[in-house]
């Protein structure tokens, strides 16, 4: 009868001479991920037999509106976050591959609020997509521009203030005018009464959340 090919294991054997290295490694792998200490995705990324080199990326200002799931010209911008060239017809275009981004254009308003919307675009398979972009304001308070009744279907609000998120622009009119707000709810208010209203992405508008019954005195 041939040899067995594998070594018979003698009790107290050190069983980590049998196997090659490699399969030593899958071994202690499978192990730890038993264990819960070395996550499945690691595990898998181990076996990979080439990592990819880090895609280029850009910082940039939009030149043009950006709306989610679209795609828009933008300005780079060089690591200070100023312009690369004083060339204002070098613009290169990104894209909203995710559809989450909502970006104003620069100079679209007077200034304070000339600036576009600025990011982070990465190259890949020949498309800028944007990995980070300024993000559009979700939630903002203000004051009412005139009594408001709870058959009013819309209403304004003028000394706009932000709320969240932290570092956020208006994108989709002009922040030196009034805002127009859906009254979800039905609200009543007097002429300088409070109203607070969040974003809603789905419609692009800014619905109604909380409105003071009085002004503010």
């Amino acid at each position: 009868m041939a040899d067995d090919p594998l070594a018979p294991i003698q009790p107290g054997d050190d069983v980590r001479k049998i196997f090659s290295a490699s399969r030593q490694n899958a071994l202690a792998d499978a192990a730890r991920i038993v264990r819960g200490s070395l996550p499945v995705r690691w595990a898998r990324k181990r076996n990979r037999k080439h990592a990819k080199p880090g895609d280029p990326t850009k910082l940039f200002e939009l030149k043009t509106a950006l709306t989610p799931g679209g795609t828009a010209d933008a300005y780079p911008l060089d690591d200070e976050g100023e312009p690369i060239t004083d060339d204002s017809d070098v613009v290169f275009e990104v894209e909203d591959v995710r559809g989450i981004y909502r970006g104003r254009a620069k100079d679209a308003y007077s200034s304070p609020h000339d600036q576009g919307s600025r990011g982070e675009a990465r190259l890949r398979n020949g498309v800028w997509e944007i990995t980070y972009l300024t993000p559009h304001a979700l939630a903002i308070r203000g004051q009412l521009t005139d009594d408001l009744a709870d058959t009013d279907s819309t209403f304004d609000i003028d000394n706009v203030i932000i709320l969240q998120p932290e570092g956020s622009i208006i994108v989709d009119h002009d922040p030196a005018d009034a805002t127009t707000v859906n009254n979800t709810f039905a609200h009543e208010g007097d002429n300088n009464g409070i109203a607070r209203a969040d974003w809603n992405q789905s419609t692009g508008e800014w619905d109604s959340l909380q409105t003071a019954c009085k002004a503010e005195s």
